[in-house]
């Protein structure tokens, strides 16, 4: 029990947080014929994908119990290792973009963002894992709102009979309410 809180914040910030640094600007860069512009570039839209993968899978995490919840936080690990794949790959990209003397680009340098990026999804990473192992011990939401067995028909009361008469009234288009003779089947 103690474990599950903490995990699920790491999971949920990791994931969210991941989600927005992917939106942000990966580098910033001058053109040599215009010094007063300056150009930026986000390079990594998987990874945002990826990050709003797992966050949804942490949602998922929430209300669910059992296998399911273990194989959803399983779900979860591999969208943020795909993430840190993304990220890794981007940046790669990235630094060849800013080296490359083609005249497009003449300085530039690449932001921090990536690496929030990465640190986060690191995060979300290790919670996921951390998810898979400790889900069995966690608590679970309740039977409350689970759908209802069925009623045997030898069951049914008087009341119940009495409240199925009046949906079929409704069904049938007339107001159990109006006490005039011509809705009244006597």
């Amino acid at each position: 029990m103690r474990t599950f809180w903490p995990t699920v914040v790491a999971g949920l910030a990791g994931s969210s947080l991941a989600a927005v640094a992917a939106t942000k600007d990966w580098w910033t860069g001058e053109r040599p014929q215009l010094p007063d512009q300056l150009l930026t570039r986000f390079d990594s839209p998987v990874t945002n994908a990826l990050a709003l993968v797992a966050l949804a899978a942490w949602g998922v995490i929430l209300v669910t119990r059992g296998r399911f919840r273990r194989v959803i936080a399983g779900l979860a690990a591999l969208a943020c290792l795909g993430g840190l794949v993304t990220v890794a790959t981007g940046l790669r990209l990235t630094h060849d973009a800013t080296r490359q003397d083609d005249g497009i680009v003449g300085s530039a340098s690449i932001t921090a963002w990536p690496v929030v990026a990465a640190g986060c999804l690191l995060i979300a990473l290790l919670a996921s894992l951390a998810a898979v192992r400790l889900a069995p011990t966690w608590p679970e939401m309740s039977r409350k709102y689970d759908a209802p067995a069925a009623v045997p028909a030898a069951g049914v009361t008087f009341a119940d009979s009495v409240n199925l008469d009046v949906w079929k009234a409704l069904d049938e288009g007339i107001d159990p309410t109006d006490a005039s003779p011509e809705n009244r089947s006597e």
